[in-house]
């Protein structure tokens, strides 16, 4: 492999600051412990440091972008979007 590839990882890894669990829970607006039980699962994505858990911030963005994402193509009511397009 390429070193320019190495050095960019470890710029990417060394300059992305870490997001403590209290910080997390104000950024998804949840309370801490919602977001160690996330942890602990695997549902949301994290570093464990000893006794501490961390979030890089970069995998924190993506997983709300792509929480949203999910959201969004979801059909929470699909009987109210079937009775919208018959209207049509």
């Amino acid at each position: 492999m390429d070193v320019r590839y190495f050095d960019a990882i470890r710029e990417q890894v060394f300059t992305d600051p870490l997001i403590d669990v209290k910080g997390a829970a104000e950024i998804l607006r949840v309370h801490q412990n919602t977001v160690l039980k996330m942890l602990r699962a695997g549902a949301l994505p994290g570093l464990r440091l000893g006794r501490y858990w961390r979030l890089r911030s970069a995998d924190l963005e993506a997983w709300l972008a792509r929480q949203t994402r999910l959201q969004s193509e979801s059909t929470a009511y699909p009987e109210l979007l079937s009775s919208r397009d018959e209207s049509d």
